[in-house]
């Protein structure tokens, strides 16, 4: 019986030191964080970000001790030119050109239609799916749900209004958009 114990002991404690050892390994202390919680969320907060990626970005630090250390390395840092001992030349200059003027590029529409728009009388839904993907506004927006709906209500009662077809409500799903931008 006494070398049974001593197997079951010799049993326990291999388990115990494998646990301690993938204990240390795995799960590193707080207190060894490269930087605080605090440090990371100014950091996140300094990227300018809205509500939605500042969460992301404190769920990266919480995750990751580390993650604004590691984009600020990735930031290429400001290359300082060695003084040199000898004067630069002076760029040379190309000969002037006839200046044409610059125009700029018109302004994108604030809002596109999908094309072919299918309203079909009680999938509304779909279409205000296709209107808010074509403008921009990703399913994982936090204002998702209920811009689909507000879209999906403006078509309903556009629908109601003119059985027969008529002008498209563009000023309405604008403001909608514009709400969510």
């Amino acid at each position: 019986m006494p070398i049974n114990l001593m197997k079951r002991f010799e049993y326990v404690a291999t388990i115990a030191a494998v646990i301690a050892i993938l204990g240390i390994a795995v799960l590193p202390s707080a207190a060894t964080a490269a930087q605080t919680r605090e440090q990371c969320y100014d950091c996140c907060k300094g990227q300018g970000h809205d509500e939605y990626y500042l969460e992301q970005c404190r769920l990266k630090c919480f995750r990751n001790n580390d993650h604004c250390l590691e984009q600020q390395k990735r930031q290429p840092a400001a290359e300082v030119m060695p003084p040199s001992s000898q004067p630069q030349p002076a760029p040379a200059r190309p000969a002037p050109e006839r200046q044409v003027a610059e125009k700029e590029p018109p302004a994108a529409p604030q809002f596109r239609w999908p094309n072919p728009l299918n309203l079909v009388p009680g999938k509304e839904w779909e279409a205000a799916g296709q209107i808010l993907a074509v403008n921009g506004v990703s399913p994982q927006h936090p204002q998702y749900p209920a811009a689909l709906k507000a879209v999906e209500q403006v078509l309903v009662q556009f629908a109601r209004a003119n059985p027969s077809g008529g002008r498209l409500p563009t000023a309405q799903l604008e403001r909608i958009l514009r709400l969510l931008r």
